[in-house]
């Protein structure tokens, strides 16, 4: 048998199988992690963007514009003949605002006898013991600056309760007070319960309307009890007598 010969490939010994590297397989491994985290985080961002924006178009039915944002998108009603606010629906940019976040003035959207309105949203008698249950409303600046201390107030209200309703409004007079800021300009609406929706209306002949109510409000409604279902409120300008 012939030997080998030096030099020969044959004669080399096999070389040793060659196994991956630990420490190459745990960088991979970290890398593999560190991009999949990446991404996670990238999507997780643009998700919450999309939510983020949809929530900034759409506001909550619910909510009611307030007076000081309202106004960022006025009107000019100085020379209208009316203003006005529908309840449960279209409750800004009519030149009339409902204020519903005062403690005696609480209320929430509704539907009464197929109408969506606004009903209050107190206890039959509130721990201060006040018995009544109020509707705040502020009135556009713009219809304010021309003359509007004479004026008809149209409130279209479902009766489903025995009670009163009345109208309380800053008036103008020489030695303001707190009777005067809540002025009533007549006897109040009885309420008979008949169950159907009804209007109310109220002459004021000095009014000053300067925000010296509750929440900045011009007028307001007197329920008692506080309970009744309001929708459309409408103030007209009127001759002085």
């Amino acid at each position: 048998m012939n030997e080998p010969l030096p030099g020969d490939p044959g004669s080399s010994p096999p070389l040793p199988e060659r196994k991956p590297s630990r420490r190459r397989f745990i960088v991979w491994c970290a890398f593999g992690f560190i991009v999949a985290a990446a991404i996670g985080i990238a999507a997780g961002f643009w998700i919450l963007r999309i939510m983020d924006s949809r929530d900034k178009g759409a506001a909550p039915a619910s909510a009611a514009a307030r007076p000081e944002d309202s106004w960022l998108n006025a009107k000019d009603f100085s020379t209208s003949n009316s203003v006005s606010i529908v309840l449960g629906e279209q409750e800004s940019g009519n030149g009339l605002e409902h204020i519903d976040t005062e403690r005696d003035g609480l209320t929430v959207i509704a539907t009464a006898k197929g109408r969506r309105c606004r009903g209050l949203n107190l206890p039959l008698r509130s721990p201060s013991g006040d018995p009544n249950g109020y509707f705040y409303f502020f009135i556009d600046p713009s219809f304010k600056q021309q003359e509007s201390n004479s004026v008809r107030i149209e409130i279209e209200y479902y009766n489903e309760k025995r009670g009163t309703l009345a109208v309380q409004y800053d008036a103008r007079v020489r030695d303001r007070s707190q009777h005067s800021i809540y002025t009533r300009p007549s006897p109040a609406i009885a309420l008979d319960g008949s169950k159907e929706w009804e209007t109310a209306i109220f002459h004021i002949r000095d009014g000053a309307f300067e925000g010296s109510q509750n929440g900045g409000s011009d007028f307001r409604l007197r329920v008692s009890p506080p309970q009744l279902y309001v929708r459309r409120v409408t103030i007209t300008r009127e001759q002085s007598e």
